[in-house]
């Protein structure tokens, strides 16, 4: 009899391709004021927003903004003003393998910013990092059995793959009102920082209802001689309803983007200020369905002709890991030497460069770098100063994420009091998001043949011990006997061990 081959197509996504790059992104904008008032920066702060991807051959393309937001004095140096600046950027990723219409997972995260005034120019500067993951969603044509000879053995695998099968995405418009407390002498609003958070994804019927709440760290000028800089926090609450095309899923993920943020503060009567945030909101959700695959895995014959097997080993998507947690921490920072001696902290920025991560359970512990920028009057003075120092940091989340995941930092809400002339103390709240495309190598058969054996054994009794991982059926595969003749010789055998011999009776 012949040997036939059953093939099916499997619905499964592989990894093509994933990586992590650096690049630059520069930009220039004019100072508002005159040329011959010299502007002194105290802090430069950045959002990067992910636009648009398209795979291409061997290659990605993708496009985005930066968002800079410079605090500086310029003619009045007792006076904190703001400049915000958007600088587009394109970037080409060299990915082998990678065809057109394939899947692309992307994040994007400053790494650095800097800003120089020049001739009444601002020079803007900043290293961002860019990761992206390539599936290919092509099903693939496996060998799913193979029949039609009686001495023919055949073993298979069952596999969890997961697959895309939904996906939707909308945008929206958040507008909230808040009260800014009198005595803060808020005089005008400069900027904010928006963090957005999902609480909940809930869906059916094609739709998708995303609840969260997006964290406002805003920036006032004040009036008050002492406090020429306020910083406040807010809190919006969202609500998003996003059309989903394709199959609900059986899990649904979220990924909440900033796109644009605005705030003003008036005069709302009586004395009192008002804050007026508008936000908009980016929300993409993709459904996921799990699938269980029954995959043949190896193959041989008791006699004659043995099986050659063709196999790849490629890795298959099995799972989506996506978590959001938010942890507290603190820091003394010592002033560098000659700084001038604090009299008032007005603000404090922190930014967390990643040097090293361990999971541990549920738990994820990363360790790095703060970039600290503190700003202050100085004692007896009216002319706010800052100053930068990198401090050591170590936090752990709780999330359930694995080791490679791709994470990002983002500090909230941070506070900072003098403790000496020379010494603050810096209190922050971080919030991790870790997203991790989970894979699984599968060796795949793709196709099977009749050969003649490697060689030709004589007939006989073979005392054998196995290898370290060996299991009966590879035992059994090696000397082309069934494995139900193994247990017959060699009662009470379930797994082979190392230290016990297997009887095997072969034929010549």
């Amino acid at each position: 009899m012949d040997m036939k081959i059953l093939r099916e197509s499997v619905e499964a996504e592989r990894l093509i391709a994933s990586a992590q790059e650096q690049a630059v992104v520069e930009g220039e904008v004019a100072l508002p004021g005159s040329m011959r008032d010299a502007a002194r920066i105290l802090h430069t702060d950045a959002q990067i927003t992910i636009g648009a991807a398209e795979t291409q051959v061997d290659r990605l393309g993708m496009d985005g903004q930066v968002v800079f937001h410079v605090l500086y004095t310029q003619g009045d140096p007792t006076r904190i003003q703001t400049l915000e600046a958007a600088c587009d950027f394109s970037h080409q990723m060299d990915l082998p393998d990678v065809t057109p219409r394939m899947q692309a997972g992307l994040t994007g995260e400053v790494l650095e910013t800097t800003a120089q005034a020049s001739g009444g120019r601002l020079l803007l500067r900043a290293v961002i990092g860019l990761g992206a993951q390539v599936l290919s969603a092509m099903p693939i044509s496996a060998v799913r059995d193979l029949t039609g000879l009686d001495a023919l053995r055949t073993r298979a695998q069952d596999v969890t793959l997961c697959r895309t099968v939904g996906e939707g995405q909308s945008e929206t418009l958040l507008r909230e009102e808040y009260e800014l407390p009198t005595a803060l002498g808020v005089v005008e609003t400069l900027y904010a920082r928006a963090t957005p958070q999902v609480s909940d994804v809930a869906g059916g019927e094609g739709r998708a209802e995303v609840t969260g709440s997006v964290l406002l760290d805003v920036y006032h000028a004040g009036s008050l001689p002492d406090l020429p800089l306020i910083v406040t926090h807010h809190t919006m609450d969202f609500e998003q309803a996003v059309d989903l095309a394709g199959i609900q899923g059986q899990s649904l993920q979220a990924i909440p983007i900033v796109r644009d943020v605005m705030v003003s503060s008036m005069d709302a009567g009586e004395g009192r200020r008002a804050l007026r945030a508008e936000v908009v909101l980016g929300m993409r959700v993709t459904a996921a369905q799990q699938e269980r695959q029954t995959l043949l895995m190896d193959a041989y014959t008791l006699s004659g002709q043995d099986v050659a097997l063709q196999t790849q080993v490629m890795p298959l998507h099995a799972q989506n890991a996506y978590a959001v947690a938010r942890e507290s921490g603190k820091l003394m920072m010592v002033l560098p030497e000659k700084s001038a001696p604090i009299g008032t902290v007005l603000a404090a920025f922190v930014h967390p460069t990643v040097a090293a991560r361990e999971r541990i359970g549920g738990r994820m512990t990363v360790e790095g770098a703060l970039a600290v920028t503190v700003l202050y009057l100085p004692q007896e003075s009216d002319q706010p100063t800052s100053v930068q120092k990198e401090e050591a940091f170590t936090l752990t989340f709780p999330c359930n994420l694995p080791q490679d995941a791709m994470l990002a930092l983002t500090p909230l809400e941070v506070e900072a009091v003098g403790i000496t002339s020379d010494r603050v103390e810096v209190r922050y709240l971080m919030q991790l998001t870790g997203a991790a495309l989970i894979t699984q190598p599968v060796p795949v058969v793709m196709d099977a043949a009749l050969h003649p054996p490697a060689e030709t054994r004589p007939g006989g009794m073979v005392l054998y011990y196995a290898q370290s991982g060996e299991t009966l059926w590879d035992v059994a595969h090696r000397y082309r006997v069934d494995e139900a003749a193994l247990l017959r010789i060699n009662p009470g055998l379930e797994q082979p061990r190392a230290d016990r011999a297997i009887l095997v009776y072969q034929r010549g």
